[in-house]
This record gives C-alpha cells, structure tokens and sequence, in this order.
C-alpha cells in the first residue's frame, strides 16, 4: 500500500520532522524517504511559479507518486505545471464528469475523501489524524476496502515521519 501525506512541506514539519540545517528545496527528496506518494492540492502545484516547483521535481529520485488534486472547475488552467510532473508517476485526481484532456490516469472522486480508478478497482483514501493513536489507526486500517491501494494522511498529526510505524501496523495487519 502506498502511503503518504496531504503535502510534502507542513507548517509544523520544519521543527518535527525535517532536519533543522536541511535547505528547504530538499524537503521533497528527504520526504520521499518515508513515503511513497503524496497528495498535492491544486495550489501547491498548479499556478505555482514554475521554476522553482521544477527544481524539486528535476533532483527527485524516481518512485514517488503524485497524485494531483485538479482545482475547482478544472479545464486547461487546471493543467498549468504539469508537465513538471512528466518523468514522474502521476494520477490526476477529478470530478465525476470531468473532461480536461490530459494523457495522465484520472481519478474519480467517489465521496469527500475517496478517489477511484474507474479501470480497476484500485482506490486513494484520505484519512484526517487529529491524534496519534495507533489503536484508532488499527481500527480504521480494519475498516478499509480490499481495493484501497494508497493512504495519505492530512490533518494536526499527519507527519511523514510516522509513516514508517504505520507501514509496520499495516504489515502486522496483513494489509501491507
């Protein structure tokens, strides 16, 4: 299961997970040692300056995956930037009845936190943490489809360097 958060960069992080001497253009690359995806909302990628977004994304090792939230409305402005993402993995996250053109896989929202790949039955779920509590987590990880394939976790206590104790719940529930 590929895990990750909503962002790469919280405001919180800079004290709680990233290294206090590390640039602020690494953050990306050293986030993707403890994820596997990530969930950008539209306005950290789309309509964004271009040439630093394109920085990150050049020194990025392969393997992250992207899954791009398309702003409100979508359409060809919706598609500003992503040719950054071009030599990454990227799944366009949109509306029912979206029709911007683009030869990257879509996503269907399939309720407020839920995305579907309407070919498979591969899914993204979007968990808001409040607290770290890894018995409310079992719980919830219990509770999920067999289709679910990817996590991203958003909210006070989503941190990327939690990711790790929950890929070992995850496998110690035979869901990794």
């Amino acid at each position: 299961m590929l895990l990750g958060t909503v962002g790469w960069d919280g405001p919180a992080w800079s004290d709680s997970y990233f290294p206090p001497d590390l640039p602020e253009d690494w953050r990306l690359a050293y986030y993707a040692n403890d994820a596997s995806c990530v969930l950008v909302p539209a306005d950290q990628w789309c309509g964004v300056p271009a040439a630093p977004l394109a920085v990150l994304l050049d020194e990025l090792p392969q393997g992250l995956v992207f899954f791009l939230e398309l702003p409100p409305g979508g359409g060809p402005q919706g598609l500003v930037n992503l040719e950054l993402f071009a030599a990454h993995d990227v799944v366009l996250l949109v509306e029912e009845g979206d029709t911007t053109m683009s030869s990257c896989q879509k996503w269907v929202a399939q309720g407020p936190n839920v995305w579907a790949d309407t070919g498979s039955d591969r899914q993204l779920v979007r968990w808001s943490v409040d607290t770290w509590d890894l018995r409310r987590l079992s719980n919830e990880i219990k509770s999920l489809g067999g289709c679910t394939m990817a996590l991203v976790l958003d909210g006070p206590a989503a941190n990327p360097g939690k990711l790790p104790e929950l890929q070992t719940l995850l496998q110690l529930l035979g869901r990794a």
